[in-house]
């Protein structure tokens, strides 16, 4: 299962790509917010 997908299922489907660009920022990864909101 990808980070993305545990992530956005942690939050209850409530994140948006700002909060799941922290949350990667937190892990380290760099990723930009349209990225996440193409792979949402």
């Amino acid at each position: 299962m990808t980070i993305l997908k545990v992530l956005f299922e942690k939050g209850r489907g409530s994140y948006g790509t700002r909060r799941l660009k922290n949350k990667f920022a937190e892990q380290g990864i760099t990723v930009s917010r349209r990225r996440i909101g193409r792979l949402m």
